[in-house]
């Protein structure tokens, strides 16, 4: 779905965030969906590298146990 920026930007919507749609009293209703509630498997399939730089992390942490 396409939301004009400066109706996103009101909003506090980012682009490619996922959104709600319902109705009521005959509008329609756009509610952001918040990122932090998906579960490890949405934000996995979500996850692009390309715009990452193709990894997670930039830097290697050591274990220490």
């Amino acid at each position: 779905m396409r939301i004009p920026p400066d109706v996103a930007l009101s909003a506090r919507l980012a682009a490619g965030q996922a959104v709600e749609v319902s109705t009521r009293e005959g509008r329609m209703v756009i509610k952001g969906v918040d990122a932090s509630k998906r579960t490890l498997a949405e934000k996995l399939a979500a996850f692009d590298p390309a715009l990452h730089g193709g990894e997670v992390m930039t830097t290697k942490r050591r274990l220490s146990y």
